[in-house]
């Protein structure tokens, strides 16, 4: 485990105390206090629904199958799977020397975020090699959907029953996120670049489960990613000066453009 010998926040002391009392190991613990020391500084921690990271704390075992990843808001909303034949595998080196998550294609983690109502912010440090990615948010009127859409590597977004758009990209290494605000449109972004304003329309109401790495409107109906996922940010605030910090402070440690 790595340490940073600087004053650690109470909220890193916490966060690790939790994560091995379950079993569980902390990859950086220096990454973790940063993430609370950015969240702070900034002003977004309370803002904070979920915080997944290959850097934080993972439950594993000798192969790296994650059958945990720690949540590190104060919601404790860990992703989980407990069915060895769907858990990703934790790989030490991804992106920028730093771990990620890599999906077969056939692997998922559910969570229970219970917020999946705008205004919100959702990011994700993502790489596609084939299948879709998505992040997955259901309330039981309201989904949120943050996904790699299609076998043209577009990346998309949608809160309704189609998506609205996708945008066309060359390289499928992203730091993807939208910053939806309390009507009904949001801003679609990746890395730096900012796509466009899209209006999303009434609420698909079909989803039946919260998931990371793949989709699931009904348990026969899903899809997969084939790739690896470092990072995921959700907020329930949509305050685009906020997503753009964040956004550097994710490609500082990820370096993605």
């Amino acid at each position: 485990m790595k340490t940073n010998y600087t004053r650690l926040e109470p909220e890193t002391l916490a966060y690790t105390a939790r994560v091995i009392a379950d079993g569980g190991e902390i990859i950086s613990q220096f990454d973790v206090d940063q993430a609370y020391k950015h969240a702070k500084v900034e002003g977004y921690y309370s803002n904070i629904k979920a915080w997944y990271s290959a850097q934080f704390g993972v439950k594993k075992d000798v192969a790296g199958a994650v059958s945990v990843l720690y949540d590190i808001s104060s919601n404790d909303k860990d992703a989980t799977q407990a069915t060895g034949g769907l858990q990703p595998i934790w790989t030490a080196s991804t992106q920028n020397g730093k771990a990620g998550i890599v999906f077969d294609g056939s692997n998922v983690l559910d969570h229970s975020v219970d917020n999946g109502s705008q205004p919100c912010i959702a990011l994700a440090v993502a790489n596609r090699t084939a299948g879709s990615f998505y992040y997955t948010i259901y309330t039981a009127t309201n989904p949120l959907l943050l996904a790699l859409v299609d076998g043209s590597n577009n990346w998309g977004a949608y809160m309704s029953s189609s998506y609205p758009s996708s945008y066309s990209i060359l390289d499928t290494r992203r730091i993807i996120s939208f910053v939806a605000r309390a009507g009904d449109d949001f801003d679609l972004i990746t890395d730096a670049e900012s796509i466009e304003t899209l209006a999303v329309g009434s609420w698909y109401t079909g989803g039946t489960r919260q998931s990371i790495g793949a989709s699931y409107y009904s348990d026969a109906y899903r899809e997969f990613l084939i790739g690896d996922i470092e990072e995921i940010i959700h907020l329930d605030v949509s305050t685009s000066s906020i997503e753009t910090k964040i956004r550097a402070f994710e490609n500082t440690k990820w370096a993605v453009y």
